[in-house]
């Protein structure tokens, strides 16, 4: 599962679009992987542009700008 989350990453980078959009992009990721991970965040929001990370979990949302609860079908934000 992990390699597939992978490709899907390396493919939606292809385009180099402004915004990157991931639903629970690290879902199976190794620590190696996971690491990597932000740091193509890092890269990308150095390069003024933005990914939007779709998560159930939390654990990692010192490394977000903004973080938005979904609440009875509304944008929420904290």
């Amino acid at each position: 599962m992990g390699h597939l989350a992978k490709l899907k990453i390396g493919l939606a980078r292809l385009p180099d679009l402004d915004l990157l959009r991931r639903d629970e992009p690290y879902a199976g990721f190794d620590w190696d992987t996971y690491q990597k991970f932000w740091t193509l965040v890092a890269d990308r929001r150095e390069a003024g542009r933005s990914v939007l990370v779709v998560s159930h979990f939390l654990v990692d949302q010192d490394r977000f700008d903004r973080v938005i609860d979904l609440k009875d079908g509304r944008a929420v934000p904290r």
